[in-house]
C-alpha cells in the first residue's frame, strides 16, 4: 500500500529505521489505513510484532516510522529455494513449515486478545530472523466487529466470506492455514483454480504423506467459518499434534497410520474404519521399576471380564 524507505534515526543514536509513506496521499481509503496502523501499532506490544516508533510529514506526506527488522520473508525463502533448486518450486519440509506457523501463533493470540485482526497474514508479511519470526505490515489491521473500515485482503489467502460478511476470527485463521498450505505445497493455481479449495492429496505429496497435516489444512480452509478452527490457541494445539506425527514418521519411515505412534500397539488400519473395541493399548516401559506388576495389570485389564473372573 506505499513505498518503504530505509533510514537513519538522527534523533536516536541513528538507529535503522523504515519509513512508510502511501503510494497516492489523495486516497482517502489509503490515509485513512495509515493512521490506523499507525494508531493500532502504537498500542501492540509484542516482540513477534515489529514496533511503530512515530508518525511524521514531509512536504505534505505522512510516514510511518516503523522498527527496522533484518531478515527475509517467508516468500523470499521460498523463492530462494526456487532459484536454488534451478527455477522449479521446492516447498519447504512441513515440519519446517509447522514450525514456522507454530512460532508466529502467539502473535495471533495476542492480538485477537487485543480485539485486532490481522486481516492479511501471507508468506510476504512474516519476517525471518535468526531462529525467531516478526509480523510486519500491520496497514490491514481491523478492530473485531469494525465495519466501517476498508478491508485489505490478498487474493489467494483472503477468506471467501471477507468481502460480503468482513473479517473476522475464523478468516484469520484462514489465511493462517492457507498460508501453510503455500509453504509445504507446490501449490499452482492457489490464487486462481484453487483460491478457495485445496487440491487433491494424489496432487501434492506432502498432504498425500501426512493425511493429519492434510485434514488440518481442510479445517483451517473450510469454506463455512463455523466449521474452522474456534481460536488460534485451538489451531496451535492441533499443529503442535500434527507437528509430532510428521516428525514421528520421518524418523521411522513409511506413512501415518491409526497405531504408528511407538507408545500403543493395536491393529493397523485407518482410524475411521476401527471398532469401538480395537482401541491401541498403552506399552508399559520395560526401564520403569514398577515395569513387571504394570505389566501383569495391562494384561488383566486386556483380557475379558469372564476370563479374569475364573
Amino acid at each position: 500500500m506505499g513505498w518503504l524507505y530505509l533510514a537513519k534515526d538522527k534523533n536516536v543514536s541513528d538507529r535503522l529505521v523504515v519509513l512508510k509513506g502511501l503510494l497516492n496521499s489523495e486516497d482517502a481509503d489509503l490515509v485513512a489505513s495509515a493512521i490506523t496502523e499507525q494508531r493500532f501499532l502504537a498500542q501492540v506490544q509484542h516482540p513477534q510484532i515489529v514496533e511503530i516508533y512515530n508518525f511524521v510529514t514531509h512536504d505534505d506526506m505522512g510516514y510511518i516510522v516503523m522498527e527496522y527488522v533484518g531478515g527475509r520473508s517467508l516468500k523470499q525463502l521460498l523463492k530462494d529455494r526456487k532459484e536454488a533448486n534451478g527455477g522449479v518450486n521446492k516447498p519447504l519440509p512441513p515440519e519446517q513449515a509447522i514450525a514456522f506457523i507454530v512460532e508466529v501463533l502467539p502473535a495471533f493470540s495476542y492480538l485477537h486478545e487485543s480485539g485486532l485482526l490481522f486481516c492479511d497474514f501471507k508468506p510476504d508479511n512474516v519476517i525471518q530472523v535468526g531462529d525467531a519470526l516478526k509480523l510486519i505490515d500491520l496497514g490491514g489491521v481491523r478492530r473485531i466487529g469494525d465495519e466501517d473500515s476498508a478491508i485489505y485482503g490478498t487474493v489467494g489467502f483472503q477468506a471467501p466470506e471477507v468481502s460480503a460478511r468482513g473479517p473476522s476470527i475464523a478468516s484469520d485463521i484462514y489465511t493462517i492455514g492457507r498460508t501453510l498450505a503455500v509453504l509445504v505445497a507446490d501449490f499452482k493455481g492457489y490464487q486462481s483454480t484453487y483460491q478457495f479449495s485445496l487440491p487433491s492429496p494424489q496432487d501434492v505429496p506432502a498432504f498425500a504423506r501426512f493425511d493429519s497435516l492434510y485434514r488440518l489444512l481442510l479445517k483451517c480452509c473450510a469454506p463455512n467459518p463455523q466449521d474452522r478452527f474456534m481460536s488460534v490457541d485451538e489451531l496451535r494445539h492441533q499443529l503442535m499434534g500434527v507437528l509430532r506425527e510428521v516428525v514421528g514418521t520421518k524418523v521411522r519411515g513409511g506413512s501415518q497410520s491409526s497405531a504408528a505412534s511407538l507408545l500403543f500397539t493395536g491393529p493397523m488400519a485407518q482410524a475411521d474404519q476401527l471398532e469401538w473395541h480395537h482401541l491401541p493399548d498403552l506399552l508399559v516401559d520395560e526401564e520403569d521399576p514398577a515395569f513387571s506388576f504394570l505389566r501383569e495389570r495391562r494384561w488383566n485389564w486386556a483380557m475379558p471380564t469372564s476370563s479374569r473372573s475364573r
